[in-house]
């Protein structure tokens, strides 16, 4: 997670790209309950994998019946890290 690739362009030698130094920004494990408030282009996937949880685990903790549809602004309740 917040791992950053650099693609290089077609034809381009990896040493004539210049790479920015990018720290990742893991979060780190919590002893208690979180709140993630959805934002455009989110998915469950993705707000599983930015805390360490699957889309099953998320979605049964919310009490989610379709865990495929999420709207912006919503709130997501992250259980404690393990």
């Amino acid at each position: 997670i917040g791992q950053v690739l650099v693609i290089p362009a077609q034809g381009t030698e990896v040493e004539d790209i210049a790479t920015p130094v990018v720290e990742a920004t893991a979060v780190p494990p919590a002893t208690e309950e979180r709140i993630h408030t959805v934002q455009a282009g989110e998915n469950l996937f993705r707000i599983g994998l930015q805390y360490g949880f699957t889309v099953d685990e998320l979605a049964a903790y919310n009490n989610m019946a379709n865990p495929n549809v999420l709207e912006v602004g919503q709130q997501i309740r992250i259980p404690p890290s393990n």
